[in-house]
C-alpha cells in the first residue's frame, strides 16, 4: 500500500509492505525454514530548492525481515536529486546510515550501525 501527497513545492511518499511467506514441502522434503512475515515501511520527505530542477530529500526506513526475532533494519537517509529531463533523466545522491539488529546480535557480521554514501542516475525510455 502506498501514498503520495504533493503540495507546492513539496512531496510526501509513504508505502507499507507485507508478505507472508510459508514453506512448502517439495518432493517429500520439508522446507528448511519455518514459516515467517515480512514487513516494513519507508516514509519520504521531500522539497524542491530549485523548481522542477534540484530536490532535497529525506527518509526513514524501516524493515523486519521477521526470519529472527532481532533481524530488523532502520535507516535514515538525506540525499539530492538533480533532474535533468524531468524523471527521464536525474541524477540522486544519498547518504543513509543504518541500524542493524541483526548484525548488533551476530557481530561477526560486522558493525550493527553503518554509512554508505549512494551515487545513481536513472534513464526512463
Amino acid at each position: 500500500m502506498d501514498a503520495w501527497l504533493k503540495v507546492g513545492p513539496f512531496d510526501l511518499i509513504g508505502e507499507y509492505l507485507q508478505e507472508k511467506v510459508n514453506g512448502r514441502t517439495v518432493n517429500g522434503v520439508p522446507p528448511g525454514f519455518a514459516n515467517f512475515t515480512t514487513d516494513g515501511f519507508y516514509v519520504t520527505g521531500g522539497y524542491f530548492l530549485i523548481p522542477k530542477k534540484l530536490q532535497a530529500v529525506v527518509q526513514w526506513q524501516d524493515l523486519n525481515p521477521g526470519q529472527k526475532g532481532d533481524d530488523g533494519l532502520y535507516s535514515i537517509l538525506g540525499g539530492l536529486n538533480y533532474y535533468i529531463h524531468g524523471d527521464d533523466l536525474k541524477l540522486m545522491v544519498n547518504y543513509i546510515h543504518t541500524w542493524s539488529d541483526f548484525r548488533q546480535a551476530n557481530p561477526e557480521f560486522g558493525q550493527d550501525q553503518f554509512d554508505q554514501v549512494l551515487g545513481r542516475v536513472q534513464v526512463m525510455f
